[in-house]
C-alpha cells in the first residue's frame, strides 16, 4: 500500500515515460539517484558569471568543446566532461581563473573569445603552480567589455566532481620598461647574444641550455638596467646572455627580471665559462630575482630566457616579448682582512698563523715571475705579513696542506715593492695546489710575505714559519761581539730609515733601536 501511494503521488507531476517506468520498477528512491547533466553542459548554454567565487559541478557533463587545447600534457589536450560560463570583463587587465585547491578532481580550464561555432583559445591551464590535486590556475590578458567563454572540465574522461571557481581581474604587473632605459643590443627575433648556446638553436637543445659552443654576450654593469626582448616559436627560444664584472674585493648582488605574468621567466647566474657552470637558477613571473649576500670579484654570466608554456612573438600587444633586467649591488670593504693592504702588513714570527683571503682585494703586482709557477703568472686577492728574521740561515714559509684554496706565495725584501727573494705556486707533495718556500735569510732583516690566490682564488688556512740558524742582533761587523764598532755604525745612521738597524720597524733609527743594541752588548 505505501508503494501504491508513492506511485500515485508521482503521477500527478508530468514526466517522461521512461522516468515513469523507472519509478514503477524501482520505486521513488531511483529518482534521487538519477543526476541530470549540469544546465551549462554545452557551450551554447554557458551561464553568466561575475568576479568572485562560483560553485560548479561537472558530474554527468559530456564533452562538446574543441578536442585539443594549449594545455596538453601526457599527449592529450582534451578537456573532458566540460561545462561553460560566460564572463564580460569589467576592466582591462589580467584575468585570473582558479580552481586551485578548490576542486575535488583533476581540473583543466580554458578561455575563448568568439562564438561557440568559431572559438579562439586565448588561454589554458592544466595544473596550477603549487595547486594540490592537479587543480588549475589560469592567467590571461583581458579587455574591458570583451565577452569570454570559460570552459572547465577534467583531465581524464573518467573524472568529474565539484568545486569553486574564483574569477578576478587585476592590473598588469609589468607595464614595460621605464623611459630612458638602455635597450638590449640584440634585436627581437635574432640570436646575437646567446652565450654558450648556438645561434641557430637559440640556446636551446631539448629544453636545455647548450653547454659547449661560445657564441656571444652583451655587457651589463653593476647598478644598471637593460630593457630586453625575447621570443619563442614553440620549438626554439631566445636566451639572452649578459657579462657582469664584479670589482674587487666583491659585492652584494640583487639581480631582478621584471616581465609579464602571462609567461614564465627563467633567470640564471653562472661562471664565465663554456661549458656552462650554473651558480644559481630561479624561475618565476612578474618579478624574478636572485639575491646574493656576497659575490667575489670576477666575471659572471647572467642569463634570461622565457619559459616553454606559450608562444611569444615579437611585438606582442601584452608585452610578453619584453623584460627589464636590473643588476643592483654594493661593493664593500667592511669585511676585508686587516692586512688586506701591504701598508697594513701584520708583523709575525715563527709558528702557525691563521688567515683568510675571502674578502681580500689585490694591491700587489698582478703577476708573479714565470719562475714562480708553471700555470701562468696571475696572482690576486692578496694579504700581507711582515717577518723579521731571528737567524742568519734558512727560513721556511709554508701553506702546504694548510689552506683550502689554490695559493701563491711571495717573499720580498725591503718592503712590498722590493726585490723578490722567493716565490712558489704549487709546492711538490702539497695538496690543493698549496705553496711553500725556503730562502736564505739575514739576521734582523725584514721580509714582506704576500699570500694570494692563483687567478684570484680565495679561501682560508694557516701560515707556518720556521727557521734554522744563529743570530747576533746588533753585530753588524760579524765579529761575534756587539761592541764599539757596531755602536759607531749604528750612530752613523741615527735618524735615518736604514732597515738593518731599525729593529722596531717604525721607519726611524732611534732610541728603542739603541736600547736593543745595548741589551745585546757583549759576546753573542
Amino acid at each position: 500500500m505505501p508503494i501504491f501511494r508513492r506511485i500515485m503521488a508521482l503521477f500527478i507531476v508530468p514526466m517522461p515515460r521512461a522516468m515513469i517506468c523507472l519509478i514503477l520498477l524501482f520505486g521513488s528512491d531511483a529518482l534521487a539517484s538519477a543526476v541530470l547533466p549540469p544546465e551549462n553542459n554545452g557551450c551554447s548554454d554557458a551561464i553568466p558569471v561575475f568576479s568572485g567565487n562560483t560553485q560548479f559541478s561537472n558530474i554527468q557533463a559530456n564533452t562538446d568543446g574543441p578536442l585539443s587545447s594549449a594545455c596538453s600534457t601526457l599527449g592529450s589536450g582534451v578537456i573532458h566532461n566540460d561545462i561553460w560560463f560566460e564572463f564580460i570583463a569589467t576592466q582591462t587587465g589580467t584575468l585570473s581563473l582558479s580552481t586551485c585547491n578548490q576542486a575535488d578532481f583533476d581540473t583543466r580550464i580554458a578561455v575563448y573569445v568568439g562564438s561557440c561555432e568559431m572559438l579562439t583559445e586565448v588561454g589554458c591551464n592544466d595544473d596550477g603552480f603549487e595547486c594540490s590535486g592537479y587543480t588549475s590556475e589560469l592567467l590571461t590578458p583581458c579587455v574591458e567589455d570583451e565577452r569570454y567563454l570559460i570552459r572547465l572540465g577534467s583531465f581524464h574522461p573518467s573524472q568529474s566532481g565539484q568545486g569553486v571557481i574564483t574569477i578576478e581581474i587585476s592590473p598588469p604587473c609589468f607595464f614595460g620598461c621605464e623611459e630612458n632605459t638602455r635597450s638590449e643590443l640584440e634585436a627581437c627575433g635574432s640570436f646575437a647574444n646567446d652565450g654558450c648556446g648556438a645561434g641557430y638553436l637559440g640556446g636551446v637543445d631539448g629544453g636545455q641550455l647548450l653547454h659547449d659552443v661560445p657564441h656571444g654576450s652583451e655587457t651589463i654593469g653593476l647598478n644598471e638596467t637593460i630593457c630586453g626582448s625575447w621570443h619563442f616559436d614553440g620549438s626554439v627560444r631566445d636566451t639572452d646572455w649578459y657579462r657582469l664584472v664584479v670589482p674587487e674585493p666583491g659585492a652584494t648582488l640583487d639581480i631582478v627580471v621584471e616581465s609579464s605574468e602571462f609567461m614564465e621567466a627563467n633567470l640564471f647566474i653562472a661562471a664565465e665559462s663554456c661549458p656552462l657552470e650554473i651558480l644559481e637558477y630561479v624561475t618565476g613571473g612578474c618579478r624574478t630575482d636572485i639575491s646574493l649576500d656576497w659575490v667575489t670579484a670576477g666575471a659572471y654570466q647572467i642569463i634570461v630566457a622565457p619559459g616553454f608554456e606559450r608562444i611569444i612573438q615579437c611585438g606582442d600587444p601584452n608585452l610578453m616579448d619584453r623584460y627589464s633586467l636590473s643588476v643592483m649591488g654594493e661593493v664593500s670593504t667592511e669585511n676585508a682582512p686587516l692586512n688586506d693592504l701591504c701598508a697594513d702588513a701584520i708583523l709575525i714570527s715563527d709558528g702557525l698563523h691563521d688567515f683568510s683571503t675571502f674578502y681580500a682585494s689585490t694591491d700587489g703586482p698582478p703577476d708573479s715571475p714565470l719562475a714562480c709557477g708553471d700555470f701562468g703568472t696571475a696572482i690576486g686577492a692578496d694579504i700581507w705579513f711582515e717577518y723579521v728574521s731571528d737567524v742568519t740561515g734558512t727560513v721556511t714559509v709554508s701553506l702546504c696542506d694548510l689552506a683550502n684554496f689554490d695559493t701563491r706565495l711571495e717573499i720580498r725584501a725591503d718592503g712590498c715593492d722590493g726585490p723578490m727573494v722567493a716565490c712558489n705556486d704549487d709546492a711538490e707533495g702539497c695538496g690543493e695546489y698549496t705553496s711553500a718556500v725556503s730562502f736564505a735569510a739575514q739576521c734582523g732583516e725584514r721580509y714582506s710575505l704576500r699570500i694570494g690566490g692563483y687567478d684570484k682564488s680565495r679561501g682560508e688556512g694557516q701560515l707556518e714559519i720556521s727557521s734554522v740558524g744563529d743570530c747576533c742582533l746588533g753585530d753588524f761587523d760579524g765579529d761575534g761581539i756587539v761592541g764599539g764598532s757596531d755602536l759607531a755604525a749604528f750612530l752613523a745612521v741615527w735618524g735615518s730609515s736604514e732597515s738593518e738597524m731599525d729593529f722596531d720597524g717604525d721607519g726611524v733609527v732611534g732610541g728603542t733601536d739603541l736600547a736593543t743594541i745595548l741589551a745585546a752588548w757583549g759576546e753573542c
